[in-house]
């Protein structure tokens, strides 16, 4: 299991402003690296209500295994990628993306795109108020689901301990059904991360190095 469209869009975007990327090319069935690797859904033994045998009963060795191959290279790759912006003295702006399901457990989902975060109170309400002047209440702050630090590990470790400017994207994946969908979605995104970077005083004129998001 994937987010359908999510690495095409954070590809898209990327490519569009020039910034790094750090992608995960296992499926979350095998382990979340948007988990901390003690939660409960680090290895999910359900998805959606269907069982996921081969996660039953997992040995202490198994776990301890997927972590160290799957879970901990790219928590490594982030944080490198990361500290080498901060030896060259680069302001970084921190996004993550991330698709969704527009019916889970029988219920329909009309949010298009959520904004989500933790303790971040600069980029999430800027790129929220961006998005809400175009998509109104299809935008929603903490939707489809509230970030925490159970539910969540990417944005709050790797960019809100940091101190970074930080946030997370999802998008409703029926929105991301063709190339032509996602080209759409990544101009659109890319605008309104453009305009929340100019309202905290982001600017290509005055950073050093660039901004990645």
């Amino acid at each position: 299991m994937w987010d359908i469209g999510a690495l095409d869009l954070a590809r898209g975007i990327a490519q569009r402003l020039d910034a790094p990327l750090a992608s995960q090319r296992y499926s979350r069935m095998i382990c979340d690296c948007n988990r901390h690797w003690e939660a409960e859904t680090f290895i999910p033994t359900h998805g959606e209500g269907i069982p996921v045998p081969a996660n039953v009963n997992l040995t202490l060795a198994e776990r301890s295994r997927r972590r160290a191959e799957i879970w901990q290279p790219f928590q490594d790759g982030v944080e490198n990628m990361l500290n080498a912006r901060d030896v060259r003295n680069q302001r970084t702006l921190f996004v993550t993306i991330h698709s969704f399901t527009p019916v889970f457990f029988g219920k329909e989902r009309d949010v298009e795109y959520g904004v989500l975060f933790d303790r971040d109170t600069t980029l999430s309400p800027a790129l929220l108020k961006a998005l809400q002047a175009r998509h109104g209440d299809k935008a929603l702050p903490n939707e489809p689901y509230d970030m925490t630090r159970d539910s969540d590990y990417t944005v709050p470790v790797h960019g809100e301990d940091r101190g970074l400017d930080s946030v997370e994207i999802e998008v409703r994946n029926d929105l991301l059904t063709t190339q032509e969908q996602i080209e759409a979605r990544a101009e659109e995104l890319v605008y309104a991360l453009r305009e929340a970077a100019e309202s905290l005083g982001v600017t290509p004129d005055n950073q050093e190095g660039g901004t990645a998001l």
